[in-house]
């Protein structure tokens, strides 16, 4: 988190993933992998939650995904 203008910015690494939407549209998920990137969402949203951070709008062009290890990550 940085101090950006009169609020806070998330700024992460360029870690080689695509965006969730390309990625669901390229291949369907097995449930094992699909259960893999809900509960890191769950954990990521907990996290932001527990530091009373709101995102306001979750979606697939908002949630990065490295295609080799299916570690996500939110931007925007």
């Amino acid at each position: 988190m940085e101090s950006y203008h009169n609020g806070l910015a998330l700024i992460l690494p360029d870690s080689g993933g695509i965006y969730l939407e390309h990625f669901l549209a390229e291949r369907p998920l097995e449930v094992q992998q699909f259960l893999l990137l809900a509960i890191q969402l769950a954990d990521i949203l907990a996290h932001l939650h527990n530091h009373q951070i709101i995102h306001k709008d979750i979606n697939p062009r908002n949630i990065i995904i490295h295609p080799q290890s299916f570690e996500i990550k939110i931007t925007d």
